[in-house]
């Protein structure tokens, strides 16, 4: 995850507010995208949690590997 300085902040949909990084969370790939994606290391894929600090909506996005 050497990469996240150069991601871009998410905005919540719904206030626009810049989303807090909550968590990263393992999980099985949902389609054959993720699946070709999948981080040998945790033996799944690496998603990022963020939520919103005016309304706590939550919202998820793929992350890179670890290795």
């Amino acid at each position: 995850m050497n990469d996240k300085q150069d991601r871009k902040p998410m905005r919540c949909s719904a206030d626009g507010a810049k989303l807090n990084h909550h968590a990263t969370m393992i999980r099985d790939p949902l389609n054959r995208e993720e699946a070709d994606s999948l981080d040998p290391v945790v033996d799944g894929v690496l998603i990022e949690v963020h939520a919103c600090p005016k309304c706590g909506r939550g919202q998820p996005r793929p992350t890179g590997t670890i290795s």
